[in-house]
């Protein structure tokens, strides 16, 4: 068991995603609820629980909602680290993970992963972003797994255009903190465009690239 292993199971997950958006499948026995305007409710619940019925069938141990490690402060749309968390702080608090990860043991912590949604705003793409990144310290990788129904172009164009600011705006609000060259390449992004039929994949350390040249087949 390990990273290759989750990243598959991720990309199992995004497929199964893709059958139920475009095929309006019961086959996986999970189905989008829908408001009483009776518009289609999406979120990122039904990844999350799609990767977990696959995680029942693997090897892994894991966790849902973890806390972190550290403590972080997301208020006034800048989120904060608490570096070294011996300084009690009451701004400060335990953020909590999607799911992690293990090989065999809970000791052997192997993945933290964060599910999101959407196309949304910058603020909760740069909080997920820094917990992946400072939430590194005893993992091999940390993943960001992200979806959008119905995207095009210009979808995809504004997505990337989020990351990049997300990316720079912590490094402005937190420095060198999080240690960039050995914690930003621990944290991968998975991007599933519904619509455009696009899957993206790529270590964060990359963002100002062309993050074209990333896309994978699903």
């Amino acid at each position: 068991m390990d990273n290759q292993d989750i990243e598959n199971l991720i990309k199992k997950s995004l497929m199964q995603l893709k059958e139920i958006l475009e095929r309006d499948t019961l086959k996986y026995n999970i189905f989008f609820p829908k408001y009483s305007s009776e518009k289609t409710r999406y979120s990122e619940q039904e990844l999350k629980c799609l990767f977990l019925s696959n995680i029942y069938k693997s090897e892994f141990l894991y966790t849902v909602e973890t806390p972190s490690k550290r403590a972080y402060r997301f208020k006034n749309k800048k989120p904060l680290v608490l570096w070294e968390n011996k300084v009690s702080n009451d701004t400060y608090k335990s953020s909590m993970i999607d799911v992690s990860l293990y090989a065999g043991k809970k000791e052997n912590l192997l993945s933290h992963i964060e599910f999101k949604h959407g196309t949304g705003y910058v603020f909760p793409i740069q909080k997920d972003f820094l917990k992946m990144i400072c939430e590194s310290d005893n993992v091999k990788k940390n993943y960001f797994v992200h979806y959008v129904e119905k995207a095009n172009e210009d979808t995809k164009k504004a997505i990337f255009e989020k990351y990049r600011t997300a990316i720079n705006s912590i490094k402005d609000l937190n420095g060198n903190i999080c240690d960039i060259d050995q914690r930003w390449n621990k944290v991968e992004v998975f991007l599933f465009l519904d619509g455009l039929d696009e899957l993206y994949h790529f270590p964060l350390s990359i963002i100002e690239n062309n993050l074209e040249d990333y896309k994978e087949s699903l």
